[in-house]
């Protein structure tokens, strides 16, 4: 997909359900932030805490490309 913002979401590799959706001119580095993020408890956090308990993490999925910031909003 061409375009320097991806809209990407975060799928739960058991349930095949989308959990988060987010978008980033990074969307790698954006990846690895949410595994290895440790801030402030929230729902995608704990989930993400869970699976990794599990030995398994989210599935990245690229849902659209956007030349600007806008436009992947």
């Amino acid at each position: 997909m061409n375009g320097k913002f991806k809209v990407y979401a975060l799928v739960c590799p058991l349930s095949k359900k989308i959990r988060y959706i987010g978008k980033s001119a990074n969307y790698k580095g954006r990846y690895k932030q949410h595994l290895s993020d440790t801030g402030t408890a929230t729902y995608k956090k704990m989930w993400i805490s869970m699976l990794k308990e599990t030995n398994t993490v989210p599935e990245l999925v690229i849902l659209a490309a956007a030349d600007t910031e806008a436009e992947a909003r």
